[in-house]
């Protein structure tokens, strides 16, 4: 157990497969886990607070950002990853993997809840494009 599989169950898990509905659920989940790697490395000299702590700060911070984000996909998880360059307006700024930006329409909900760095999914095509399902930018190193 390391850093990487922790921060799959932390960005990606929980939002993927936890069926956690609400911010405040996935915030316990967090703090538990925090709980637990502080455990593991007083009780048994397994370091995963000193090699996972300071991330884990930020996912306590974003994923329930991303909780809230796919209660506001309207047209279901999407597909792809595209990471978001900038919100501009009512707009996202995203970038494929093959380099190609496109900008998507954004509802007020989702304005408030994505960050540039964070990896969206989209559904729908071309104009009509639309945020799916989102990951904090913590894990974008992951899935590059």
């Amino acid at each position: 157990l390391g850093p990487t599989h922790l921060l799959d169950f932390s960005a990606r898990w929980v939002l993927d497969e936890s069926r956690l509905e609400t911010p405040e659920e996935v915030a316990r989940l967090l703090e538990a886990l925090a709980a637990f790697c502080r455990w593991s490395e007083e009780r048994h000299d397994v370091p995963l607070w000193k090699n996972f702590g300071a991330k884990l700060a930020a996912l306590q911070r974003s994923v329930p950002r991303h909780v809230r984000l796919r209660r506001a996909a309207t047209k279901g998880a999407g597909k792809g990853a595209f990471e978001v360059l900038a919100l501009e307006d009512q707009h996202a700024r995203l970038r494929a993997r093959s380099g190609d930006e496109q900008r998507v329409a954004l509802s007020a909900e989702q304005r408030e809840n994505l960050a540039p760095g964070d990896l969206v999914r989209l559904a729908g095509s071309g104009e009509r494009a639309a945020v799916g399902a989102g990951y904090p930018a913590e894990i974008a190193a992951y899935v590059k």
